[in-house]
């Protein structure tokens, strides 16, 4: 049970979960996100060290924020695993025959690859640390120095301009 300053600071800021989840656009339930975001605040306030000049406010923010995030992109991350290059194009152009399923995974691969050299920079890096990688979206905008929103639609843009690209594989 927490007491003393830490208890203090989850009870004066208990609404900052509700808040920050009604701000976003989420694919967990509002049950899920408020365990998250209320646990995150806990931690938050255990680990807050008020002699850095921070607000708790701000700090814990931050630290919500976070594990929503994270906590979406671990659910994305699950459903993201049938999401590959080759299941896109697999998707955008019917089955793929089954003729020699490994020679053609890695044929498709290398075409796939090809066309991503023809994206922008950013584009080309964000579908290949999400697809090939698997890195979070988060994770991946914060190396490109952006919000995980307009990670998303850099993903969709450069999804966008591959499409025609491919066109004819398959």
């Amino acid at each position: 049970m927490l007491s003393g300053p830490a208890a203090d600071l989850v009870q004066q800021h208990t609404w900052l979960p509700r808040a920050l989840i009604l701000k976003g656009h989420w694919r967990l339930s509002m049950e899920d996100l408020l365990g998250v975001g209320s646990l995150a605040l806990v931690t938050a306030a255990v680990r807050y060290d008020p002699t850095r000049g921070v607000l708790f406010r701000t700090y814990a923010t931050h630290r919500v924020r976070g594990a929503l995030l994270d906590a979406e992109a671990k659910e994305r991350g699950q459903a993201r695993l049938a999401t590959t290059p080759t299941s896109l194009l697999a998707e955008w152009h019917g089955t793929l025959p089954a003729t020699d399923e490994a020679q053609q995974r890695h044929d498709l691969q290398a075409t796939v690859a090809a066309a991503l050299t023809q994206l922008p920079p950013r584009e080309r890096f964000m579908l290949y640390m999400y697809f090939w990688h698997e890195v979070p979206v988060h994770t991946v905008a914060a190396a490109l120095g952006v919000t995980p929103r307009r990670c998303l639609q850099l993903r969709a843009t450069a999804l966008e301009r591959l499409r025609p690209l491919l066109q004819g594989v398959a």
